[in-house]
């Protein structure tokens, strides 16, 4: 009999980096150990997709206006009001929650949440966050985050949160869609961007947001390394 596994965040038919997160991680493990699963996803957003669903979504509740956009219904805006529904028709094993952690606390708070085991993968860039109550992390089975700076501050910040429920895994990446780009265009990127800086000059570039979960230091790291070695 295969487990029952119910993913709640963005529907991983949207152009979002949660969505792309999901794909990545699910679409693996479909590829390798599809005899043993069944998925449902909670998707968020769910409109405008991009892609063909891999998997069945249920997407949270939402009204269509007259010009055919969607608005959604903020009272279920990560499937507050869907998510109980959900759990109670297709009973999952196994429940996984992606997101900021207001994406999915209401998961840990309804009582079905008894019934099968959760895995949340969370951002954490400080604490407090928000005026949420944290406290319920230590109801959650198995956390996740992404970068150790983020385990960093949960473990030393949430002293009642068992360490050892705490992994770290970074957010993976198509690296077939992200590779290294060809001379010819860096050099026609170079000029777009930067036409008065001389062809052979170094240039180096950060994406991401002044955020410390993004390893914003190690930029920092690198430009200490050219200069002093």
């Amino acid at each position: 009999m295969k487990k029952k596994l119910l993913i709640c965040t963005d529907s991983h038919v949207l152009h979002t980096g949660l969505a792309e997160v999901t794909r990545l991680i699910f679409k693996k493990l479909l590829d390798k150990y599809g005899q043993f699963y069944e998925i449902v996803q909670l998707g968020y957003f769910h409109s405008n997709p991009i892609m063909k669903p891999m998997w069945q979504i249920i997407p949270t509740q939402y009204d269509q206006n007259p010009d055919g956009s969607y608005k959604f219904k903020e009272a279920d805006r990560y499937g507050q009001l869907t998510y109980p529904n959900v759990v109670k028709d297709f009973k999952p094993d196994i429940v996984f929650g992606d997101g900021d952690p207001w994406y999915v606390n209401h998961m840990i708070n309804h009582k079905s949440i008894m019934n099968h085991g959760t895995v949340l993968y969370l951002t954490y860039d400080g604490i407090p966050y928000g005026d949420i109550d944290q406290t319920w992390l230590k109801n959650v089975d198995q956390l996740v985050t992404c970068v150790d700076f983020s385990k960093q501050v949960m473990t030393e910040c949430m002293p009642e949160l068992d360490p050892s429920k705490i992994e770290v895994i970074y957010h993976p990446a198509d690296l077939t869609r992200f590779g290294k780009i060809p001379s010819n265009e860096k050099q026609k990127h170079r000029k777009a961007m930067a036409p008065n800086i001389p062809e052979n000059a170094f240039v180096m570039g950060w994406a991401g947001r002044n955020q410390w979960r993004k390893q914003v230091w190690k930029p920092y790291e690198i430009l200490s390394y050219i200069r002093s070695g």
